[in-house]
């Protein structure tokens, strides 16, 4: 979205074409892993009774009155194309590259892009130049999990004696584990987190990752 917005202040777009609309990986109690002094858009200061740490809800406000203030504008600096699928992308042959443009690392200035996707909605299929692309279609929507793992959840399907398994995109809340032994796999920051999260419910927690991490107190 803030891609979207600059770029059509440049000239470059006015469109942001995409697949779903966000969707929430976040669980009860979450907050941000960044104070709310690094994690702010330059042109959208934080309110200043905001925690320093700012909760999902307090992200969320944050967030809508960010999209309320530019985006949701009338006329708006973006138009939003929702669900739907870009299958192809390709430089317009207007826009080779200058005999310079290998030295400068620059475009001609009239470059464009043609992008094609379908409307998943209407399954219409649409095609539209413009002056730039930005991919931005992230690499955690999907969850990862080893074969073995995904074999052991097909198992558990059949026998449901087994222990639970679940990846991080999929835990909500430290609830259902209440008095129950839990091994968080990972060290990043949703691996950390939920464990640290998990152990105010479950008996057990143990973490089980690859090195020992660093790990440092919010507040120094």
């Amino acid at each position: 979205s803030k891609s979207g917005r600059h770029g059509s202040s440049v000239g470059v777009g006015d469109g942001v074409v995409r697949r779903h609309h966000p969707a929430s990986k976040m669980w009860d109690g979450m907050s941000a892993n960044l104070s709310k002094y690094a994690c702010r858009f330059s042109d959208w200061p934080w309110p200043e009774d905001a925690s320093a740490f700012p909760s999902a809800e307090e992200m969320h406000g944050y967030l809508e009155g960010y999209a309320d203030a530019f985006l949701h504008a009338t006329p708006s600096p973006c138009d939003f194309q929702l669900e739907c699928r870009v299958f192809n992308v390709e430089q317009s042959p207007k826009s080779s590259s200058s005999p310079d443009s290998e030295t400068t690392g620059q475009r001609d200035a009239n470059s464009n892009y043609k992008v094609e996707w379908t409307d998943l909605s209407t399954r219409t299929t649409h095609s539209r130049d413009f002056g730039g692309v930005v991919v931005a279609t992230g690499f955690f929507h999907a969850p990862q999990l080893p074969s073995f793992l995904e074999k052991y959840r097909e198992g558990r399907e059949e026998d449901e004696r087994r222990p639970r398994l679940i990846h991080s995109s999929e835990y909500r809340s430290r609830r259902p584990f209440r008095d129950e032994n839990v091994a968080v796999i990972g060290s990043s920051f949703s691996a950390l987190e939920i464990a640290a999260d998990v152990s105010r419910s479950a008996a057990r927690v143990a973490s089980v990752s690859p090195s020992v991490p660093w790990v440092l107190p919010r507040w120094v």
